[in-house]
């Protein structure tokens, strides 16, 4: 069976270090490109043609959201799982999709479900198109200082 083709949109690279980890000791992924700038990653993408991006919305101090919007006139099929420690882009980013959010530090665990969901999806022909919606989590959490909150995407 091929690996999964992965890229990395990341600028922090202590986070970036430890996605590499989970992702090596989970397995089956090939990560093809690391990423940390906004204006390198549509290009990466466009080339590359990943399975899935690892996408940290928040790079260098800013939201890296215009290359979603650019993605979305696109014949790309990549599913992403966006990756950020500001759950505060998750309402800008369900109004591209209902793809997959995972708050900051990255939770293994949580990482390998969302992975099985997504290779589930694949084996029964459920083919993830660029920003159509795909419901894949039952629910997202909310971490704020003192407490947490569920919401449905």
């Amino acid at each position: 069976m091929k690996n999964t083709k992965a890229i990395i949109i990341e600028d922090e690279i202590h986070d970036l270090r430890i996605l590499r980890t989970f992702l090596q000791e989970i397995g089956g992924i090939d990560i093809i490109a690391e990423v940390s700038e906004e204006e390198n990653i549509l290009t990466e993408i466009l080339i590359k043609k990943p399975d899935i991006v690892f996408y940290d919305i928040n790079l260098n101090g800013k939201p890296a959201l215009i290359p979603l919007k650019a993605l979305n006139n696109t014949n790309i099929h990549t599913q992403i799982i966006f990756t950020t420690a500001y759950e505060q882009y998750a309402v800008e980013v369900f109004e591209y999709s209902k793809f997959p959010y995972l708050l900051k530090p990255l939770d293994k665990d949580k990482l390998k479900n969302i992975l099985i969901k997504i290779k589930q999806n694949k084996a029964s022909d459920i083919k993830p198109t660029s920003f159509e919606n795909i419901d894949l989590l039952d629910k997202i959490e909310l971490k704020s200082q003192d407490r947490i909150t569920y919401v449905a995407p």
